[in-house]
């Protein structure tokens, strides 16, 4: 019988360990999902959380927006635009917000979040601009690409959620 409870004792610590190890609670920025970006040029996407996982990706783009689906320790697993998925670092990671346009074709950036107003320019795919405020319940965000500034469709970037409600640095 003793036998018996050690076996369930550690058949549930088995079963309900992994699922608090990769917990979204106690995270330091919030629930996850959320996005982040790339601090610097060069960072390793690794198949686990840890220096001794095998390097599965390198990215080498600054600003890159990656979305944050669970924590562990000082580990962060991530989704890049393409749905690839792996751990990084946390100290790889800047809270500047960025978006990487995921259409197959260019899109307009408007000069109000509306099509009826004047396109400020047309952006390519996967180009990565700034974040700067997109308000709840709107399909448009405000961005800046490459001096650009200007509004475009929130289905159309990625790097921010579809009711996500991102505020303008310094607005409280």
């Amino acid at each position: 019988m003793k036998t018996l409870k050690k076996a369930i004792f550690w058949g549930l610590i088995f079963f309900y360990l992994p699922s608090f190890a990769f917990s979204n609670s106690g995270n330091k920025g919030g629930e996850f999902p959320q996005f982040i970006s790339l601090k610097g040029n060069k960072a390793h996407l690794r198949t686990g959380p840890g220096r001794n996982f095998p390097i599965e990706w390198i990215y080498q783009a600054r600003g890159l927006p990656l979305k944050i689906v669970a924590e562990y320790d000082k580990w962060y697993k991530v989704e890049d635009i393409e749905g690839s998925k792996g751990w990084m670092h946390h100290s790889l990671f800047s809270s500047n917000r960025t978006v990487q346009i995921r259409t197959s074709n260019s899109v307009s950036l408007q000069s109000q979040p509306t099509y009826a107003s004047e396109p400020i320019a047309w952006i390519e795919t996967n180009v990565v601009g700034q974040l700067i405020e997109c308000k709840q319940q709107s399909a448009w965000c405000e961005a800046d690409f490459n001096h650009h500034r200007g509004f475009i469709e929130r289905k159309v970037i990625w790097g921010v959620l579809e009711d996500e409600m991102v505020e303008r640095k310094g607005k409280k």
